[in-house]
C-alpha cells in the first residue's frame, strides 16, 4: 500500500471513530430518560407517557417529578386497543435509547374502579436480548391504566403510564374506511365493498337494499356466524357514519336477527354519527376507546329479572311498564330496539299492554291497572339494588326494592 492509500485509510478510520464516539457521547449527554412504546400482537402501537424520572448523563444528573399515571392526560396516541388476553410488548423509544437495558421496579395496572393489580416478573418477563417487556392484557373487556416503573441500572429510573382498552368487539383501521365517506344506500357496489372491508366479511352471504320508501334499510346476511348484537356494534357505526342516508341496518345470522336504527345509535353515542367520517380521532376515541356498550348484556339480565319478578306479584286488571324510566338510569343503558324486544318477551299475559297501548293509557286520569317504573338504582358489592314504584288506579304508590346479582338472579 503506497503512502497516499495509507493516508486515505487512516482518515477513513478516523472519521468512523469520531462518528462512533460522537454517538456514544450524545447518548450519554442526554439528560432525559428514554421514551417507551407499546406494540400489540395485531401490529397496533401506542406511546406511553413518561412521568417522573432520575437520569444520569455524562454531564449531569436530572430528576423530575410527575403525577401518578392515574392522573395523566391520555389521548389517542397514548391509548392501545387490544383483544382480551392479547400479548403487548414494551420497548424503549427515542434516538439511541434502544441501547439501554432495564429491569422492572414495579409494573401494575388499574381497572375502572381504580383497583390495583401488581404484575410479578413472571407476569411481565423482561427479554434482556431484545430489551423488551411482554405482558398479557386482561381477559375482561374494559379500560385499564398501566403504570410501569423501570430501572436502567446506573443510568437511572423512570415511570411510564399507558391507557389500554381491552375489547372483544372486532375493530378496524378507521383511516382505511374513509374512502367510503358519503356513500349512498342506492350504490350497491360501494356498500358491498364497505361490508367486505369490515370484520366478519368472510361470513357474508348477501345483502338487500330497501330504498323504495323511507326508512331506507340495509339488510346484511351472514352464514355460519354466531355472535351477539354487541359484537356488531363497531360495524354498525362504520355503516351509519359512511352511508349517509341509511336509516336502519338489520343483520340476519342463521336464526338470529339484530336491528340498529340511526336514532338508536346516535342515542348511544350522544352525537350525529356522520361526524365521525370527518374526524378519525374522534371516531376512535368515542367508539373504540370508550367501551360504551360492553355493559348492556349484564344490564339487560338485571332489567329482565326485576320486571319478571315484579310482574309475577301483581294481580291488577292490566299492567303498564314505563320503560322510559329505566332508560334514564345509567345502570340500564338500553336502546329503543332492546326495550321493545324486552317488552315483547314480557308479554306472556294479556295483562301487559303493548307499547302503543301504553301511550293511550297514559292519557287517562284513571285506569284499572298498575303502572310500574324505576325510581332508583344503586350498585355495591357486585349487586344492584333496584327500587320499583307501583302506581295504581287509586292514585296510590308503593315501592318494592329488589337486590339482583350481576347474572340476573334475584337475591331478595
Amino acid at each position: 500500500m503506497d503512502k497516499k492509500s495509507r493516508i486515505i485509510t487512516y482518515v477513513a478510520i478516523g472519521v468512523i471513530l469520531i462518528i462512533l464516539i460522537g454517538i456514544a457521547i450524545v447518548t450519554r449527554i442526554s439528560s432525559e430518560a428514554p421514551g417507551l412504546t407499546a406494540y400489540s400482537e395485531s401490529g397496533v402501537t401506542a406511546q406511553a407517557i413518561r412521568g417522573g424520572y432520575t437520569w444520569n448523563s455524562l454531564l449531569k444528573s436530572t430528576t423530575t417529578d410527575a403525577p401518578s399515571p392515574l392522573d395523566f392526560d391520555y389521548d389517542n396516541e397514548n391509548t392501545l386497543l387490544v383483544k382480551p388476553g392479547e400479548k403487548v410488548t414494551f420497548r424503549n423509544s427515542g434516538k439511541d435509547f434502544d441501547s439501554y437495558k432495564f429491569y422492572q421496579d414495579e409494573i401494575k395496572y388499574y381497572d375502572k374502579d381504580n383497583v390495583e393489580t401488581i404484575l410479578t416478573e413472571e407476569d411481565a418477563p423482561i427479554n434482556t436480548e431484545s430489551k423488551s417487556i411482554v405482558i398479557t392484557a386482561p381477559e375482561k373487556d374494559g379500560t385499564y391504566i398501566y403504570s410501569l416503573s423501570l430501572n436502567y441500572h446506573k443510568n437511572g429510573n423512570a415511570q411510564y403510564g399507558l391507557k389500554v382498552v381491552v375489547s372483544s368487539i372486532p375493530s378496524y383501521q378507521v383511516e382505511s374506511l374513509l374512502k367510503y365517506k358519503n356513500t349512498y344506500i342506492g350504490s350497491a357496489p360501494t356498500v358491498g365493498q364497505l361490508l367486505n372491508a369490515l370484520p366478519y366479511s368472510q361470513y357474508r352471504d348477501g345483502m338487500i337494499l330497501r330504498t323504495s320508501n323511507k326508512p331506507y334499510e340495509l339488510i346484511v346476511y351472514y352464514k355460519g356466524l354466531d355472535v351477539d348484537k354487541d359484537s356488531l356494534f363497531n360495524n354498525t357505526v362504520a355503516i351509519f357514519a359512511l352511508v349517509d342516508n341509511v336509516d336502519v341496518v338489520t343483520y340476519e345470522l342463521n336464526d338470529k336477527s339484530y336491528v340498529y336504527t340511526r336514532k338508536e345509535l346516535e342515542t348511544i353515542l350522544g352525537r350525529d354519527v356522520l361526524e365521525y367520517a370527518n374526524d378519525a380521532e374522534l371516531w376512535k376515541s368515542e367508539v373504540f376507546y370508550n367501551v360504551k356498550n360492553t355493559d348492556n348484556r349484564d344490564s339487560l339480565k338485571i332489567y329482565r329479572s326485576v320486571l319478571k319478578e315484579c310482574i309475577s306479584n301483581l294481580h291488577e286488571e292490566y299492567i303498564v311498564i314505563d320503560l322510559d324510566s329505566f332508560a334514564k338510569l345509567d345502570a340500564f343503558r338500553l336502546s329503543d330496539a332492546e326495550k321493545r324486544n324486552l317488552l315483547k318477551e314480557l308479554m306472556v299475559s294479556d295483562k301487559i299492554l303493548s307499547e302503543a297501548a301504553n301511550a293511550e293509557v297514559r292519557q287517562r286520569d284513571m285506569f284499572k291497572g298498575v303502572l310500574i317504573y324505576a325510581e332508583n338504582v344503586s350498585e355495591a358489592d357486585g349487586e344492584y339494588t333496584v327500587e320499583i314504584v307501583k302506581y295504581t288506579s287509586e292514585k296510590k304508590q308503593e315501592s318494592v326494592t329488589y337486590r339482583v346479582a350481576l347474572d340476573g338472579t334475584i337475591v331478595m
